[in-house]
């Protein structure tokens, strides 16, 4: 498995929402590294370190896209919370895991993340280029 390289594809058409999807997939490659070629006496203390790491910043950034989602109306702004939810719950039983966490439960994180940005965050990116007068240009409410 390869760490996650960003793309011009994964913008939600949102600078700041793209720069916190950035620093998630940066949070996402620190664990990776970590735990395909950190120390093994070391591994998973750190895992659990860098997983606290991104539960907290998940969190935060999920906060500041339902914000956002408030401030446009969108309309599956429920099911995409609930996702989200979803989202905090598995990584939380993860790193409550005795054991390390083994490539295939990394795998799952990076399959949600990529799948949560380029499927369900376009759907709002979409939602306003729709809306919003100039296609979701910089009229765009800031979260």
């Amino acid at each position: 498995m390869t760490p996650i390289r960003w793309k011009d594809s994964y913008s939600v058409n949102h600078p700041e929402i793209d720069a916190q999807h950035q620093e998630w997939i940066s949070i996402f490659n620190k664990l990776h590294s970590t735990l395909l070629y950190g120390h093994p006496f070391h591994a998973d203390s750190t895992c659990r370190q860098v997983l606290n790491e991104m539960v907290n910043y998940t969190q935060y950034h999920f906060r500041h896209e339902e914000d956002y989602l408030r401030s446009i109306c969108y309309p599956e702004i429920v099911g995409h919370c609930r996702l989200h939810k979803n989202f905090i719950n598995l990584i939380c039983r993860h790193n409550q895991n005795e054991q390390v966490l083994i490539e295939k439960s990394l795998e799952v994180i990076k399959k949600w993340l990529l799948n949560h940005i380029l499927v369900e965050d376009i759907k709002y990116s979409d939602f306003v280029k729709g809306a919003v007068p100039g296609k979701g240009e910089s009229s765009q409410p800031s979260i």
